[in-house]
């Protein structure tokens, strides 16, 4: 906790994660830390927030979370405006202390369930049966886990969209001879491919634009508002 504290009276540590199974872990370890700073551990609860990106912006990039830890305890009042300034940028309040405490934050705050039981709860509560390890670690013992059950669907799109310009690029290549021999050699077969690529092309061309410039400006759109949002603490 070495950066928390250097902060100032109003300064924070913003720590953007990627699965809410590393938030957690990483929220964990920071209530850890800082109870061992002399904090209570309702006063360690009280210094820490998490924003979201809305899940309809999941394909378009990593990195949904973001874990805000504050070096004085953010009151009921700060709280409240500080969600609802989330809200307005776009983002997901997720937690915020005294003014938004959902499932399953609201075990550790108002329950008061220890580490060792939330943990156990929550891998319950989302599994059934203890699946996960998201104990707190210490800064000897780093934590790295592919917490990814599945292909992302941004990867998948992403090689869908590889695959039709792979396609679209060996068909033109084919119609100026570069595959299979002049063009006269071409065996009806060969010219049929040929033809019923065309409206494909024309398709492609339309989209390849939208389809390669989008999730780019989307993702800089969403750090821009991530920056501002971290600047208004």
């Amino acid at each position: 906790m070495d950066y928390w504290r250097h902060l100032s009276g109003r300064g924070v540590i913003a720590l953007v994660l990627q699965e809410p199974p590393l938030l957690l872990r990483t929220m964990l370890t920071a209530l850890e830390a800082l109870q061992r700073q002399g904090l209570s551990r309702q006063q360690a609860l009280e210094c820490m927030a998490v924003v979201s990106v809305p899940a309809a912006m999941y394909p378009l990039g990593p990195y949904r979370h973001l874990l805000i830890i504050c070096r004085q305890p953010l009151s009921p009042a700060q709280s409240a405006r500080l969600a609802k300034e989330a809200i307005a940028l776009g983002f997901e309040p997720g937690y915020f202390p005294h003014a938004l405490e959902p499932v399953p934050f609201s075990w550790l705050t108002q329950h008061n369930v220890r580490t060792k039981e939330f943990i156990h709860a929550w891998n319950q509560w989302l599994f059934g049966r203890p699946l996960l390890n998201i104990s707190p670690c210490s800064d000897d013992q780093p934590f790295v886990v592919d917490l990814t059950f599945h292909v992302p669907r941004q990867f998948i799109a992403l090689l869908l969209r590889a695959a039709a310009l792979a396609f679209f690029v060996f068909s033109v290549c084919h119609d100026f001879g570069q595959f299979g021999g002049p063009r006269s050699r071409c065996n009806r077969g060969g010219a049929l491919l040929r033809r019923s690529t065309y409206p494909l092309r024309g398709i492609l061309l339309r989209r390849i634009r939208t389809l390669k410039l989008f999730p780019i400006l989307a993702f800089l759109c969403y750090h821009q508002q991530a920056q501002h949002y971290i600047l208004r603490f």
